[in-house]
């Protein structure tokens, strides 16, 4: 046992080699086979990595040797991580596992397939108006919920975002980059362009809050639309004075289809003074929800539609292959109104027997009929009038009255459960890993409870098949859920 340790040891030392003490693919780092290196940052090494014990592929990022030995940072460093272990999120990377080996410091995450923001934007420049604005309200959703838990993430920037390869957004190292951003005040030759989404309130020295990280935001937003950020200069200190000092041009000088409502919305966002800008990532995402089309606003006293500022549709996803069912719009599982056809072609066949064997009573039949077909009639618009068919729809997942996480129905088919990274995950033991689901059969949703323990409800009415309406409140395990439904 102690020379298989010691052996480990001196091939791990051996592996990370002087100078630069990167890791070589295919070789072992605690439970870790290396693959490659996908990026060397400020502090430390990132790499992908199979997980041998979990039998899964991870982002691994260990920490740089020559801040092995700087007791604060590392202690920060390992604190940070816990922190972000805490934050589930779908728009926020999974913290797997944190550890030390052989005093060097390393934490694990969820590996995303697909590239990151600044690689989209190199590729893409600039990018289509509508998927920068998709990407930048889902970038507030993350940020409000860690904002909720008093996390700030202090570095937003292009690398540190990543779209997986069903384009879901997800922000990278969350409470880590506090640690990098002091590592990179210790550091001399630091990358300039990480100084250029830096707020003014950092640049002071002052307190940071979520608003500085909507600054951050704010100018990933400008870059993703211009193809530049607005503060440019040759070293920090001539970028920290346009920072603190110069008025940003507005993104429409620089790409005439920007029109005014982003130019304001992103202008708010960077606005020097924090104050000024959005107060929390909810905020800036209903005002992009206007720009998109999205329907409703979080209000204080509920739910109330927005205000479409333009014609932006949301593209719909690829549909899924599924088993297709035809939606009754008269005749649901509650029977309402399930006598009355009957009823009315019973009274047609008596009006015809009674015309030919007692003609005396015709009339009075002929009257009760069109007292039925009348409330036929009334059924069918009222039916019509319940059941309404969407171009587009979303769940809104609430806590009382604040807005946690909008999943957009982009799918035919979408599950709601504790493990389902492909549809709607909401990590609660209260729900089954499969719990609901929901069609869209030609615009119209249709919820289906997939005998979940504790139930799916609908206004309070525990349902097994409903036909969603806009504003119906759903109860999945103790979470609620509105469906947001667009004609």
């Amino acid at each position: 046992m102690v020379r298989k340790a010691i052996k480990d040891t001196t091939q791990m030392l051996i592996i990370l080699h002087q100078g630069s003490n990167m890791l070589v693919n295919n070789s072992f780092f605690a439970q870790y086979r290396i693959l490659e290196e996908i990026h060397s940052g400020t502090m430390s090494y990132l790499y992908k990595a199979e997980d041998t014990k979990q039998n899964r592929l991870v982002a691994l990022k260990v920490l740089k040797q020559e801040y092995s030995f700087e007791q604060e940072l590392v202690e920060r460093f390992q604190r940070e991580a816990k922190v972000a272990q805490n934050l589930i999120h779908p728009n926020i990377i999974k913290v797997l596992d944190i550890g030390c080996e052989n005093n060097y410091y390393f934490f694990s995450m969820q590996y995303i397939e697909g590239p990151s923001l600044r690689k989209v934007i190199e590729k893409e420049n600039p990018l289509l108006f509508n998927k920068a604005c998709t990407i930048t309200r889902e970038i507030c959703l993350g940020l409000n919920y860690a904002h909720k838990e008093k996390i700030f993430h202090r570095d937003i920037k292009p690398s540190n975002i990543m779209l997986d390869n069903k384009n879901n957004v997800i922000i990278c190292d969350f409470g880590i980059a506090k640690v990098a951003y002091l590592a990179k005040l210790t550091q001399a030759g630091v990358i300039l362009g990480t100084w250029e989404y830096t707020s003014p309130e950092q640049i002071k020295g002052s307190v940071v809050d979520g608003r500085t990280d909507l600054y951050s935001l704010g100018i990933v937003f400008y870059e993703m639309l211009t193809g530049t950020t607005p503060f440019k200069g040759s070293d920090f200190w001539s970028i920290a004075d346009k920072i603190l000092k110069d008025s940003p041009p507005k993104p429409s000088e620089l790409n005439k289809s920007i029109p005014k409502e982003i130019d304001d919305i992103i202008l708010k966002a960077i606005e020097k003074d924090r104050t000024k800008r959005f107060n929390n990532g909810i905020e800036m995402a209903n005002a992009l929800n206007s720009i998109l089309g999205l329907p409703p606003e979080l209000e204080k006293d509920g739910i109330k539609p927005s205000k479409k500022i333009g014609e932006i549709k949301l593209t719909p996803r690829p549909s899924k292959n599924i088993s297709s069912s035809t939606v009754q719009i008269s005749g649901s599982k509650t029977g309402k109104g399930l006598w009355l056809p009957p009823l009315l072609a019973g009274c047609v066949l008596l009006i015809i027997f009674v015309s030919l064997k007692a003609p005396q009573f015709l009339p009075v039949l002929l009257l009760v009929a069109g007292v039925i077909g009348i409330l036929f009639a009334f059924n069918i618009i009222k039916t019509s009038k319940r059941i309404v068919k969407y171009s587009n729809a979303q769940l809104v997942h609430l806590s009382g009255k604040e807005v946690i996480q909008v999943f957009p129905l982009r799918d035919n088919e979408v599950v709601i459960g504790r493990d389902q990274p492909d549809g709607i995950e909401i990590f609660k033991e209260s729900i089954s890993r499969s719990h609901a689901r929901i069609l869209n059969e030609n615009g119209y949703y249709i919820l289906y409870d997939l005998n979940s323990k504790n139930g799916t409800y609908v206004n309070n009415k525990k349902i097994e098949r409903h036909i969603l309406k806009h504003k119906d409140r759903i109860d999945v395990g103790g979470e609620n859920l509105i469906f947001q439904g667009v004609k």
